[in-house]
């Protein structure tokens, strides 16, 4: 993230709002929810508004141009003018130009917002049955076989869509695991990603609107357990959006490797990374 000015929109957090936004609320179908879900996934809170001025300046504006402002976001971005916190960040010349941004918004906020823009139509919802902590599986063109749990739904900005989140389970057998054996998986912590540089964390099984995922390319046991500690939090990624890759490419590259070493911990670091670099 970093700013290219000293507008409010003139940097990479505040843009992304901008776009973001919108689509947040057209999956949830409400200003609140929706601001409370990108303020997660952003990182940001209400709580701390000074650690991530640009987001809840962005924030602020593009939901008072759309007649949405939240009285708690309004507070967050009056607040991070008012008490210097965003100022902070700015020295010399910018300094001066971000002051004169900031009082505008500031008298933009403090206006009454425009007549509410109409709701967006919701997203479509794609393997919408797929429950959280189903154990689901998916036979790969090599003979191996990908196992995967349902960890939640999240969203697919590019395509506009939702679906089911998945982690790679630790299973090295051309069966499914048993309802007992699922329920002793671990996920596996840093599967390698088929461009062999990055390691990946969720899953998302989302495709285009006109070509969703056919819920019959997936083995569905109906075995469904508990997440475990951490399961569902990580970044993800959609299968249909990883470049060139497809769902298959990238479900062999994550589970090669403890397929060729079934004794390897789920929870092995990827080979390239340096003890002092791990995180838990």
């Amino acid at each position: 993230m970093g700013a290219w000015g000293t507008g409010i929109f003139a940097d990479d957090e505040a843009a992304d709002v901008r776009g973001d936004f919108r689509h947040y609320v057209a999956d949830l179908q409400d200003v609140a929810a929706a601001t409370d879900a990108i303020a997660v996934d952003y990182g940001a809170s209400l709580q701390r508004p000074q650690d991530h001025t640009a987001f809840w300046l962005g924030l602020a504006l593009t939901q008072r141009k759309a007649g949405w402002l939240d009285d708690r976001v309004k507070a967050a971005a009056v607040q991070v003018i008012g008490d210097g916190s965003d100022l902070a960040k700015w020295a010399g010349a910018d300094a001066a130009r971000r002051a004169k941004a900031l009082a505008a918004a500031r008298r933009e906020l403090e206006t009454p917002s425009p007549p509410s823009k109409p709701i967006p139509a919701p997203w479509p919802e794609q393997l919408a049955d797929f429950r959280v902590g189903e154990v689901i599986g998916r036979a790969l063109p090599d003979g191996r076989l990908a196992v995967m749990k349902v960890v939640g739904r999240r969203r697919t900005l590019s395509l506009k869509v939702k679906g089911p989140a998945v982690r790679l389970q630790k299973w090295v057998s051309r069966q499914m695991p048993t309802a007992a054996e699922a329920g002793r998986l671990e996920y596996l912590r840093w599967p390698i990603a088929p461009n062999r540089i990055q390691t990946f964390g969720h899953l998302v099984l989302t495709a285009p609107r006109k070509a969703p995922l056919d819920p019959g390319m997936f083995i569905r046991p109906g075995v469904v357990v508990p997440l475990t500690p951490g399961e569902d939090r990580s970044s993800y990624t959609c299968v249909s959006t990883w470049a060139s890759f497809s769902m298959d490419d990238i479900l062999a590259a994550g589970v090669a490797r403890f397929w060729d070493d079934p004794s390897l911990d789920a929870r092995a670091y990827a080979p390239w990374c340096k003890p002092e670099t791990r995180e838990g």
